[in-house]
C-alpha cells in the first residue's frame, strides 16, 4: 500500500492502526529491514510511514566520516 502512495507522501500511522492489530510489530520489522522509513513523535511512537525505495539507498564508507567521529568523541 505504501508503494502505491509513494508519490503522495507518507501514510498516517493512526489511519492504519485500527485495521491491523499487530501493526506496531510489522512497522518495527519493516523499518529494521529498511523497507519503510518511519517519522516518530517525541515519545518514539510512529507517526508517518514512508515506502523506502531500496534502489536509491547508498552504502556509506565509515572511513569518510572520521571528522564526525572526532566531534562525537569530543562531546563525550
Amino acid at each position: 500500500m505504501l508503494e502505491r502512495k509513494k508519490n503522495e507522501g507518507g501514510m498516517d500511522y493512526k489511519e492504519l492502526k485500527d485495521s491491523y492489530a499487530k501493526l506496531s510489530l510489522a512497522v518495527e520489522d519493516l523499518a529494521s529491514e529498511g523497507r519503510i522509513l518511519v517519522v516518530r513523535n517525541k515519545d518514539g511512537a510512529p507517526r508517518v510511514l514512508f515506502w523506502n525505495d531500496q534502489r536509491y539507498n547508498t552504502a556509506m564508507d565509515k572511513g569518510k566520516f572520521i571528522e564526525f567521529d572526532v566531534w562525537v568523541s569530543v562531546g563525550e
